[in-house]
């Protein structure tokens, strides 16, 4: 028998990893994060707490990479290109891939639902934010979105972001009640509210 390749003992380990990061997804959506202990990750992913510990430092540092994974998931999605600079078709592949996502992965979305409403996790995500310069550029990226083509763009992301959450919400807790064609509906309303032409700029001189 050959011995492994450093590409197979990487695959091993990242599968390892992804193993204790599903483990702890579970964990902390169902019992609460400051209610599960590092045993019971171990437990949950088959394998022991000293294996565990080569992989992560610590409980929280398990929880961040939970959270940078879905950030990098999602944002990834908004501005392919990295140009700076979201369009009008970026935008509507995002809205379009958010929701296939979580058409395909109900179970990981309803996880992160959950997880997200613990006060815990609330205020880790905060400083994750203001410490991630790629999430604040994403940020500051859908802000100049908004900027350019509404007069409020404050108060238009916020029913946008509403409507985004609510449906997501809605539809992990009763999924029976939505079918393709609500889906779409809801799709193409959000759009037409969204993607419109960038404002004019204004060339009124300045007195």
């Amino acid at each position: 028998m050959s011995p492994r390749t450093q590409e197979q003992f990487e695959n091993i380990r990242q599968a390892k990893k992804e193993q204790i990061l599903w483990a702890s997804l579970a964990l902390f959506a169902n019992n609460g994060y400051q209610s599960t202990i590092i045993g019971d990750i171990a437990k949950k992913a088959g394998i022991s707490k000293g294996l565990l510990y080569n992989y992560f430092e610590s409980k929280e540092g398990i929880l961040l990479q939970l959270l940078d994974n879905f950030v990098a998931e999602t944002t990834g999605l908004l501005n392919p290109n990295n140009d700076h600079e979201i369009t009008n078709d970026e935008m509507s592949r995002f809205l379009e891939e958010l929701i296939q996502s979580m058409l395909r992965q109900q179970d990981l979305w309803k996880l992160y639902l959950q997880l997200s409403v613990q006060p815990f996790v609330v205020d880790l995500v905060k400083n994750r934010i203001a410490e991630s310069k790629p999430l604040l550029m994403h940020i500051q990226l859908i802000e100049k979105f908004f900027a350019e083509r509404f007069d409020n763009p404050l108060e238009e992301m916020v029913i946008f972001s509403a409507l985004i959450e609510g449906f997501i919400i809605q539809y992990l807790v009763s999924p029976i009640n939505f079918s393709g064609d609500n889906t779409a509906f809801f799709l193409n309303r959000v759009k037409s509210m969204i993607l419109i032409e960038k404002k004019k700029p204004d060339n009124t001189p300045n007195h």
